[in-house]
Order: C-alpha cells, then structure tokens, then sequence
C-alpha cells in the first residue's frame, strides 16, 4: 500500500528570516527587488563576518544566497515551495569584500 500525504503550504515572509530579515541582527539582509527582466536581483558584499578560511567566504553561506535567490524568483511567480534539496557545485572562491549580485 503506498500512502500518499500532500500538505498545503502557506509561507509569509518573516522579518528575522537569516537570509532576507531585516531585523535579524546575525543575517545576511539580502534585499531583493525585480530588475527590467523580472529576475529577482540582490546585492551583497562579503564580509570577513562569513569567513570559513582567510579571506574566503563559507561555502554554506554562498549555498544561502542561491537558496534565497531561488525562493525568491519562485514567490515571484506565485507557487510556494521549500527547498527539498540543494547541491552546488563550486566554480570559485568569493573573497571577503568582494561584491556580489545574485540573481533568481
């Protein structure tokens, strides 16, 4: 017998979100907004704050900004939806300072 359970999502955005709050003090306080395309588009400079070596930014807070990105370019065409799973393959390291735009 194969059961089969589907649960209704209902997501608000929440002001301490990691990611995106504004009023989390420890966040990373990504602000995005739609560019002419439609993307979601934010951008954030990396602090040494999120550092996992010297001078290179963890990649646990890179995967962050693409699940933010994701989440966001997803809200935009109106589905809710959670990550289930997420694999990121690194190209390059990102520097403290350096600034970044992350697109959804």
């Amino acid at each position: 017998m194969t059961l089969s359970v589907v649960n209704r999502l209902h997501i608000e955005e929440q002001s301490t979100c990691f990611a995106c709050g504004p009023d989390n003090l420890q966040g990373l306080k990504l602000a995005f907004a739609a560019d002419a395309a439609g993307d979601q588009v934010a951008r954030w400079i990396a602090a040494s704050t999120w550092e996992g070596f010297i001078g290179v930014i963890h990649g646990g807070i890179l995967a962050t900004l693409v699940d933010e990105a994701m989440s966001k370019a997803v809200v935009t065409r109106g589905w809710e939806a959670l990550t289930g799973e997420l694999q990121v393959r690194y190209l390059a390291s990102v520097t403290s300072g350096e600034a970044l735009l992350i697109r959804g």
